[in-house]
């Protein structure tokens, strides 16, 4: 008899312990998707999305490391397949299957929020606990290269502040100030030109910034915009600086 209550306290006891091993097992599955704070639906088409801020830009860049293959890097943040990496503290979050295969994240006003726009366009807001202050004061734009429109949005990413038609399909852009700057390509009649437009960031309105260049071939439009330290615009393609504009 005693062997037997032996025997049935620890088959009693193996299953309590089983069955909390199983309970943690399913705090943590929850857990990992609790850093999404929310979500909103757009319903827009668009391949990126960014935070503006002073000096952002359209540059994405290909990132390969020991915890990410084929990754997108945006500033201090590496989009996977699976997870975001911070890039100056190599910490890792890991994603949930709803938001794998997703096609662009963007850092806030700090490293703490970040947008991630995923494969239906729908966009997350995540708190990723990588930074102490959490700010969403930085607007957000929904842009895709080759397109002739951008949106922009509260740093909420629940307010849609502007639709912006552009004079053609844009090429780079870069944040200065009140001004976001958008290179662009058209073609006027027979021949392809290229330009540059502001969009200001207290009233939205669109100014031309100098006067539009034409080019023989499509392949001679540029392809990188930058503004220096005194407010000249520099319009390079590739590495080759092709213009530079002062505004009066």
């Amino acid at each position: 008899m005693r062997k037997f209550f032996i025997w049935f306290a620890f088959v009693l006891s193996s299953f309590f312990f089983a069955s909390c091993a199983l309970d943690e097992s399913d705090i943590e599955t929850r857990e990992s998707s609790s850093f999404i704070l929310y979500s909103t639906t757009w319903g827009w088409e668009y391949d990126h999305v960014s935070a503006l801020r002073e000096g952002s830009s359209n540059r994405v860049q290909a990132w390969d490391g020991p915890s990410c293959q084929n990754g997108k890097k945006q500033e201090n943040v590496v989009l996977c397949i699976d997870r975001i990496v911070h890039v100056p503290t190599g910490r890792v979050l890991e994603l949930p299957n709803s938001l794998k295969n997703a096609k662009s994240a963007s850092a806030g006003q700090t490293d703490r929020i970040v947008y991630l726009l995923d494969r239906q366009g729908d966009l997350h807001v995540l708190d990723t606990r990588w930074d102490t202050a959490a700010d969403d004061a930085a607007r957000l734009l929904l842009w895709s290269d080759g397109l002739e429109r951008v949106d922009i949005l509260a740093g909420n990413a629940r307010r849609h502040l502007a639709g912006v038609e552009l004079q053609g399909q844009m090429r780079a852009w870069t944040m200065h100030g009140d001004h976001l700057y958008v290179l662009y390509r058209a073609v006027r009649g027979a021949k392809w030109v290229w330009g540059v437009e502001k969009i200001d960031m207290t009233d939205f309105s669109v100014n031309p910034v100098g006067e539009e260049t034409e080019v023989e071939d499509p392949s001679e439009v540029p392809d990188v915009l930058q503004v220096t330290g005194d407010g000249r615009l520099r319009v390079l393609q590739g590495s080759c600086l092709l213009a530079e504009i002062r505004e009066p």
